[in-house]
């Protein structure tokens, strides 16, 4: 059987997505599988918040070129970092089974949302996680806080701030869940495909093609190009904070929430709506219009 080789970034936790991967591959039989790191844009530039930078594709570019120039056969990225018009000759073949998407917080006293000290601070550089902790709690100073998992929780352990907001899926994977408090999934809206693997190949390697089909979960691919089709509509980047999801009711409708703020989470909407699988995409996507729209009159 064909050797593959698997391209990924370094952090421990994308070393440790790429290796969910293989190990879904190993059980269709794959086992001559290489793990290649890179180190991308997004990995380099830690002095200030990746909007300042272009936002979406700076944990991706350099992997996509690797997929393009052969180096590699396979990428494994995640979700909610991958542009909504990635490059040409490439796509996104495969989503795995989907981890919780929601947000934890992350403090070293335990602290709850609703709990945390007035005037408390939280680290983070997350404009959508920033615009969330305002428009609940507009008391809170949010203090620029980027890194890998282990840095962040690394900085909150050593005072940098009395909080943090992390991702689930991540903590989930690198089995750090200790002492994390969830944060209502319907309250503290995920980032767009929170929680998703996305596995990359060329649009003309038929054998890799063949090979993700089968470690492929159709429901979570689906919600992802649910969430992704909002984001499309709503012309998102990184500038502007903005988060949805997508979950099934039954096997015929899907739920979907999104929101779009202003920075401070004062101009703040979120709405919801309920369709059936057949038509959500086309919903979805007049839902982000209308939300642009609103973007436009109130920023």
């Amino acid at each position: 059987m064909r050797p593959i080789i698997l391209g990924t970034r370094k952090s421990p936790l994308a070393l440790k997505q790429a290796d969910i991967v293989k190990t879904a591959l190993h059980t269709q039989g794959h086992n001559d599988i290489e793990i290649k790191t890179y180190q991308t844009s997004g990995d380099r530039l830690t002095d200030a918040p990746l909007s300042e930078y272009g936002g979406k594709g700076l944990f991706t570019k350099e992997i996509e070129e690797a997929l393009l120039y052969k180096e590699i056969d396979i990428a494994v990225h995640s979700m909610k970092d991958v542009e909504t018009h990635p490059p040409e000759k490439l796509i996104i073949s495969c989503i795995p089974v989907r981890e919780n998407p929601s947000d934890v917080l992350l403090s070293k006293e335990n602290y709850t949302l609703e709990n945390l000290p007035l005037g408390a601070t939280v680290g983070t550089s997350s404009l959508r996680r920033q615009a969330l902790l305002l428009h609940l709690r507009p008391d809170l100073k949010i203090v620029p806080l980027r890194g890998n998992v282990g840095t962040r929780i690394q900085k909150i352990q050593e005072g940098f701030a009395d909080a943090t907001v992390l991702a689930y899926a991540g903590l989930s994977r690198l089995n750090q869940l200790k002492d994390v408090i969830p944060l209502d999934i319907d309250v503290f809206t995920p980032a767009l495909a929170q929680g998703a693997l996305g596995v990359q190949c060329r649009q003309d390697d038929t054998f890799i093609l063949e090979t993700l089909s089968h470690i492929h979960d159709k429901k979570a691919g689906f919600c992802t190009e649910v969430e992704r089709t909002f984001l499309r509509a709503v012309d998102g980047s990184c500038r502007a904070p903005i988060g949805g999801l997508a979950r099934y009711i039954n096997e015929d409708e899907i739920s979907f929430i999104g929101f779009v703020s202003d920075p401070q989470g004062k101009q703040f909407l979120r709405e919801k709506i309920t369709s059936p699988t057949s038509h959500i995409l086309e919903d979805v996507q007049i839902l982000g219009k209308i939300l642009r729209k609103w973007l436009e009159m109130h920023l």
